[in-house]
């Protein structure tokens, strides 16, 4: 950890200026292979990130199994700093080592905001992870009933299908989500498939 992960981490922006000034390299990685700009954004301290960024801090690099600073905001609930990380060329639609998208990571994690942010900024809703699963199987599996209604009424497919064929109402029943299971039966009766089977041959 360099002086200026510290400072980063500690949202102390004068510092950080300071040091950049006498030359801190902005690209420094400490132990867990996080530069001193992930520190900031981790923290919630976007108005350090934000000089870091107009000094030289790349968002585009890869810290541990595959994430960006996209990913990071997505999970930690930062919608606000969605719009600074793609001015600085962020990938909205990276996708990290199991194949999760910052909009993946936001619907795992329930935090809606961040999806309707994401998905009014381009986000590709139907990405698959490595298993096939796209960000309305995450919802559905954790329960989070608005973030499912949200991404069924942005036009999102209901029988859209996994790598072992399973759609989302597949997946809530499997984690015993009735009140998923009970929405997505309930929301268009003539769009979802209560037939369509797995690569095992089973129905919902």
């Amino acid at each position: 950890e360099t002086p200026l992960h510290r400072a980063a981490l500690q949202g102390h922006t004068d510092t950080v200026e300071l040091l950049l000034e006498f030359r801190a390299y902005v690209e420094s990685r400490d132990i867990d292979k996080h530069t001193p700009l992930y520190c900031a954004v981790q923290h919630g301290h976007m108005a350090t990130a934000a000089l870091m960024l107009r000094r030289g801090g790349s968002t585009t690099i890869e810290c541990t199994e595959g994430l960006t600073l996209l990913h990071l905001v997505a999970q930690l609930n930062y919608p606000d700093a969605i719009k600074l990380l793609l001015r600085h060329q962020s990938d909205i639609n990276a996708q990290d080592s199991i194949g999760f998208t910052p909009l993946h990571w936001a619907a795992q994690e329930g935090h809606g905001y961040v999806v309707e942010r994401l998905l009014d900024l381009g986000a590709a809703a139907e990405i698959g992870d490595r298993s096939g699963s796209t960000p309305l199987h995450c919802a559905a599996q954790q329960g989070h009933a608005a973030i499912v209604k949200f991404l069924l009424l942005r036009g999102l497919a209901m029988n859209i299908r996994d790598h072992a064929g399973c759609t989302p109402l597949h997946r809530a029943i499997q984690k015993e989500q009735a009140s998923i299971v009970e929405l997505l039966l309930s929301y268009d009766v003539h769009k979802v498939n209560r037939e369509v089977q797995d690569q095992r041959g089973c129905t919902p």
